[in-house]
């Protein structure tokens, strides 16, 4: 055992030190894919541990999800895996093959999510100048059709987990007792997606307790929950980290929650092991906070309790909430008649149940009231659509039936019925419906788009923000009604249960210029009549405010919305003012209120960020100092405000140099989190300040990250931003150093179109850097960034066929890197410039240049340790090269040394026993015994040949082989007969 976890610590360093980035991020995916097929195993040698074989299920699925190159052998050791785990549940059958079930059921998921994709385009927004008689019923159909769509997806859903929970009984065999599958969440609410998790309990019937195979029973469920979760996960749209698998994501441990899954697409996989989640049977194992497990599989009574007050803060995490809305599945309808009666006693008779769900509605107030999830709009950071937007109605509208003891789980069926209480006018009830639907439409529209259950809105299109998407997805008046209606009824809430400690507005016209402001619809905030603005503030042209509301306090708490008001209020009275001056004798007074006026508006626009207005306004009122006697303190003030833009300046361009110097330490994450932050400094500095110096930085930012971007392995997003730099700096070539950081950019591109294999265009870029570094490059012949550059062009020229053009450039970068002082991975750089060199000349049938160059490649990495492994495979491949030309054109001879050269060079290497090294050697072998066949040395060729065939029982790519290896032993000693 002890070795054993070892073996698994040793696995799990490599992957985090070797195979991942600081964030958690793989690499290289197909690297990852062999430490979770080696973890796998290692976990599938626990066969009595549950969890266990489920995180070995789930680390297997995740290795075949990686697209690894040994396919098969993941997809057997899986299956075996899958025959473990019903041999060890004593299963009925234990003949069925689990992964080809969970083939079944992906086709029917697949056939779900093609409906839907169907009908969704008919799902049209609602045209932003529609007129109001018309809206209601626009509104009204979409109410319906959203309904609709969502009984439909709520009825596929149910019938695939049938369809599983019917796989399950057939495996383990008649159920030892009646019982039902009760689903929870959103599949309860009748607002499943086609990408949603599914949260579910099992209910036993009432009295099974009291049996005397009680224990046996549990038992039975238990196995049948894990051979149910191993089916979904063979779907693979489990990730990693909703397994908890320790060392990977530790939730207990903030150092061993670390790694990040973002290869695995999320999808129709039970509720994580997660502390706050485990909503599937086997529940929440026994934590440092809650030294208790919390199963799932019980009888009625026991079930239940879970409901009560006591039990629930014992377990938390909601789990009474969420167990308060479930729907019938499979199994017995009986046994979940029963437990819903109880359930519906047990909420009524629970005294304590309004104060328990007032602080429940307080602490979702905290995590999802609109006013404080639309500021992650502004911030202009990515944003959760569940949380902005889903969450914000539907939560607070299960609040509301509950609260008025509402028995429907679904948001819509709650609406009608506090409607038929008379809790809801007709009006607001409509409303609310339609605030439902709009929710339950992004959150479908967004999972069907990135095809996972991904919540995060944020668009790879660089020049299109999160706030576009949202607003194209619904509509720009359809988002301002949701949001509006959202804030009503949270507001309501608040009043209704007597929250105090929330802060709302009450005043309408409050609510919407901040809902304006968040959404950045700046002029439909302008439409709003100024008569309505004055009486909301009472601000006059004498600049006469109560005293509980000053531009002081307002800029002082940063409330933005007040800001606002008061920044369209100071800007019509400064029109106003304009219009006075004209007309009036005391030209001074006018002159000094104008002076106040301007700094007054000034510092609003430079709260909300609105930095290029601010420095106008601050400019205006330096020019008109100029002509007052106006005191020091007013002027001083006014050069500090300007003054400013230039330390923001200065800080920009630290950060950014810092970003430099991370990005070259290969720490792309941090860098570009640096780098954005020194653009969103830059963005506060107005466009009239410096501004050919701050656009030639904030090009360098954009630059900066397309070369991290390609560092992380995103190539799409890397070619994105380097695109947008280089378009810039061709069309601004006055800018000192233009060709230098164009042709360094040039250089990135081409890099990027390389691995996405295009050569034809990489060269392109390639070429353009040439010819930019000889404008500003004074020794071209000894220049490093020119070698790069001419290796890569080299490169190019090879992909496409063009040896002897490409052997022209390679020699010259090679003479350039030779001849170059120290520089940073100096012998990793003349090695692959030896190498390459050492290709051509192998294509151009120059073997001995080419052995030249590649011995010298080789002796200079031979003692790196962490470049044997891909020196080992780039040795097996120019061997094989040089052997293979050999053997077409006759030449045995040279093919024999050259198959004997490698097979020794292989047997020497390090992990000589990895599968790559065995794989190169029975090549190798096989080499050698068929160079031999065709020299007509039969004795000879037999000892390779029956080597070959003794490895080809461990290697299974060599099976295709065999065949053909038993025939060439046949013809040798069939030929060694006839001659004795």
């Amino acid at each position: 055992m002890e070795k054993q976890n070892d073996n698994k610590k040793e696995v799990i360093n490599e992957l985090k030190n070797e195979h991942c980035y600081a964030n958690g991020r793989e690499k290289n995916p197909q690297e990852a894919a062999k430490i979770f097929h080696k973890l796998g195993l290692v976990y599938m040698k626990k066969t009595t541990d549950k969890i266990s074989l489920i995180q070995s299920a789930a680390l297997l699925n995740a290795a075949l999800a990686r697209s690894p190159d040994n396919v098969e052998r993941i997809e057997s050791d899986l299956r075996h895996l899958c025959s473990l785990v019903l041999k060890a549940a004593g299963a009925y059958d234990q003949t069925i093959d689990l992964t080809e079930k969970a083939k079944i059921i992906g086709e029917q998921v697949k056939q779900m999510r093609d409906r839907v994709n169907k009908g969704l385009p008919k799902l049209k927004t609602i045209p932003d100048d529609v007129d109001d008689e018309i809206l209601c019923t626009l509104e009204s159909l979409k109410i319906a059709f959203v309904k609709r769509l969502q009984k439909q997806i709520t009825k596929d859903y149910k019938s695939i987990m049938a369809q599983v929970y019917q796989y399950c009984i057939d495996i383990m065999g008649e159920s030892p007792c009646l019982h039902a599958l009760s689903g929870m969440g959103s599949l309860a609410r009748g607002e499943i997606t086609p990408y949603s998790d599914f949260e579910h309990i099992i209910v036993l019937e009432e009295g099974v307790q009291h049996r005397d195979d009680y224990n046996e029973i549990q038992e039975y469920f238990r196995w049948f929950s894990v051979i149910f979760q191993i089916i979904l996960i063979c779907l693979n749209e489990t990730i990693l980290p909703s397994v908890a698998i320790p060392s990977l994501n530790d939730f207990a441990s903030e150092d061993e929650n670390w790694f990040y899954d973002a290869h695995t697409t999320r999808g129709i996989s039970f509720d994580g092991m997660i502390p706050h989640a485990c909503k599937f049977p086997l529940g929440r194992p026994e934590t440092e906070a809650k030294p208790w497990k919390t199963e799932l599989i019980k009888p009625v009574s026991e079930m239940v309790m879970y409901l009560e007050q006591e039990e629930d803060f014992k377990n938390g995490y909601h789990l009474a909430d969420i167990m308060t809305k479930t729907c019938y599945v499979s199994g017995s309808e009986q046994v979940y008649s029963e437990f819903y009666k109880a359930s519906r006693d047990t909420l009524q008779q629970n005294e304590a149940s309004l104060t328990q769900l007032t602080v429940e509605i307080s602490e979702d107030l905290d995590n999802f009231a609109t006013r404080m999830t639309l500021s992650s709009l502004i911030r202009k950071k990515e944003f959760n659509v569940k949380k902005v937007i889903y969450r914000s109605t539907t939560l607070f509208v299960s609040a509301l039936g509950r609260l008025h003891d509402i028995e429907a789980a679904s948001s819509f069926d709650i609406i009608n019925e506090l409607k038929e209480k008379s809790v809801l006018s007709p009006g607001f009830e409509h409303k609310l419906a339609y605030a439902v639907a709009v929710a339950c439409e992004v959150r479908l529209k967004v999972y069907m788009s990135k095809k996972s259950q991904d919540d995060w809105l944020n668009d790879d299109d660089i020049s299109k923000s999160e706030l576009k998407m949202l607003i194209e997805a619904v509509g720009e008046r359809s988002l301002i009604e949701y949001f509006k209606i959202a804030y009503s009824l949270q507001y309501d809430l608040t009043k209704y249960l007597k929250i105090r400690d929330k802060e709302f507005w009450s005043n309408p016209v409050l609510v919407s210029i901040s809902i304006f402001y968040f959404l950045k619809l700046y002029d439909r905030a302008l439409e709003i009549p100024l008569s309505s603005l004055a009486r909301l503030l009472h601000l006059n042209i004498q600049g006469q405010l109560p005293d509980q509301i000053t531009p002081d306090s307002l800029l002082g708490n940063n409330h933005i919305g007040e800001c606002f008001h008061m920044l369209i209020m100071v800007d019509n009275l400064i029109k106003q003012t304009i219009k006075q001056d004209a007309r009036s004798r005391n030209k001074s007074s006018t002159n000094e209120e104008m002076l106040n006026l301007l700094v007054l508006v000034g510092n609003i626009l430079k709260s909300v960020n609105k930095m290029d207005e601010a420095y106008e306004n601050y400019s205006r009122a330096l020019t008109l100092c100029e002509n007052l006697q106006s005191n020091e303190e007013i002027i001083s003030s006014l050069h500090l405000a300007i003054t400013k833009f230039e330390d923001v300046l200065k800080l920009s361009h630290a950060s950014y140099n810092y970003g430099n110097t991370l990005q070259g330490n290969d720490n792309y994450i941090e860098s570009i989190n640096v780098t954005k932050e020194a653009q969103t400094l830059l963005y506060k500095i107005p466009k009239s300040f410096r501004s050919k110096q701050v656009q030639t930085l904030k090009t360098q930012c954009v630059s900066l990250i397309g070369a991290c971007q390609a560092g992380l392995g995103n190539v799409d997003k890397a070619l994105r931003y380097l695109q947008q730099a280089l378009d810039w700096y061709l069309n601004n070539t006055e800018i000192e150093n233009f060709e230098r950081n164009a042709a360094f950019i040039s250089m990135n591109i081409g890099n990027c179109l390389m691995r996405q294999k295009s050569p034809n265009l990489a060269m392109l870029h390639f070429q353009k850097g040439l010819e930019l570094c000889k404008k500003f490059v004074i020794n071209v012949d000894t220049n490093l960034d020119v070698a790069i550059l001419r290796n890569s062009f080299g490169l190019c020229c090879m992909h496409l066929g063009k040896c002897h053009k490409g052997l022209e450039y390679l020699k010259l970068a090679l003479k350039a890197f030779s001849r170059t002082k120290i520089f940073t991975n100096k012998t990793t750089i003349l090695s692959n410039a030896h190498y390459l060199v050492s290709i051509c000349h192998a294509d151009a049938r120059n073997y001995e240049e080419a052995s030249k160059h590649y011995t010298k490649s080789l002796a200079l990495v031979n003692n790196h340790h962490s470049e044997r492994t891909e020196n080992t495979n780039r040795t097996g491949k120019f061997l094989f090269e040089i052997f293979d030309s050999s053997f077409k054109e006759k030449k045995y001879n040279i093919a024999l040394t050259k198959a004997k050269c490698a097979l020794r060079f292989c047997k020497r290497i390090i992990c000589s026993t990895s599968e790559l090294n065995m794989n190169n050697i029975y090549c190798f072998t096989h080499n050698i015994g068929q160079t031999l066949l065709k020299q007509e040395k039969f004795e000879q060729a037999l000892k390779p040949l029956k080597a070959c065939l003794d490895m080809a029982r461990d290697l299974p790519f060599a099976e295709k082989n065999k065949e053909m290896i038993k025939s060439d032993i046949i013809l040798c000693r069939k030929m060694l007969g006839n001659q004795s």
